[in-house]
């Protein structure tokens, strides 16, 4: 059986961070993820997840507006800014003992790809120079281009090959479902060709992002193979929970329900 991990990007938005955290608790979950959480104390939310007894599987590296307007990471004359963007995201996630950082690529002009994908591939070599001593893998994540149109890893197999060219082997796959469904991928094949990538997976619905148990893909058989297939890392839940549904409860029961054997 995966184990599962609230994404508190997605879920419970209308509160508080360190409240978040405690809801995921009630709501029995194992483990938190996180998109951005760098205006909280990282000691304030490792010490909320050490009450409970929740590992922190996972943070987003720093990002803001002007960053993704800027393109900060993908463009030579951004260097420097990059660079300190990628310090804080990397002693942040050493300060919460999480189990990757996700390094957020931004998106990139058609013409520019080759100039932004050179950035990138400098900057991951930066976060795994300056890691080194870490235990938390750097997550690439390919996102869908209906989602997020124009960045710059949009399928799961340019993800593959990008990674497999860097020079690091701390660099991994987050492995988005409900990304690879939008684009069309057949999302269990997928999995199998890269597991030996993978060091998270995210699902929602397919195709609206709501809950598991909505949409046309079929949750049930993929975490089932997830766990024939030997994967013992987390399953990160990041949907848009359905107005007027209580979040966690009803799909938490209903995945745990869904993956056992028939």
């Amino acid at each position: 059986m995966p184990k599962f991990s609230a994404n508190l990007g997605f879920l419970w938005t209308e509160k508080p961070l360190l409240e978040r955290i405690d809801n995921a608790a009630k709501a029995g979950f194992a483990g938190v993820e996180f998109h951005s959480p760098y205006q909280e104390d990282p000691v304030s939310i490792r010490q909320r997840c050490d009450d409970h007894g929740l590992t922190i599987v996972g943070v987003n590296s720093y990002t803001d507006d002007a960053i993704e307007k800027a393109r900060v990471l993908l463009a030579p004359r951004h260097r420097k800014k990059a660079e300190h963007i990628i310090d804080r995201s990397l002693e942040f996630a050493q300060a919460l003992g999480a189990g990757y950082l996700h390094v957020l690529s931004g998106t990139a002009e058609p013409d520019d790809r080759k100039t932004a994908l050179d950035c990138f591939s400098q900057i991951l070599a930066y976060a795994a120079e300056n890691s080194r001593d870490s235990s938390f893998a750097l997550a690439v994540e390919a996102l869908n281009p209906y989602d997020k149109p124009g960045y710059l890893l949009s399928r799961i197999d340019d993800a593959a090959r990008f990674i497999s060219g860097l020079s690091t082997t701390k660099a991994k796959i987050l492995f988005d479902a409900y990304h690879l469904g939008m684009c069309g991928d057949p999302v269990l094949a997928k999995f199998r060709a890269y597991q030996d990538l993978i060091c998270h997976v995210q699902v929602a619905g397919i195709p609206d992002r709501n809950e598991v148990d909505q949409g046309t893909y079929d949750y049930g058989g993929f975490f089932r193979s997830l766990s024939a297939a030997g994967y013992q890392k987390w399953v990160g839940l990041e949907f848009k929970p359905t107005p007027g549904r209580d979040i966690a409860p009803p799909v938490f029961e209903l995945v745990v329900e869904r993956i056992e054997p028939e």
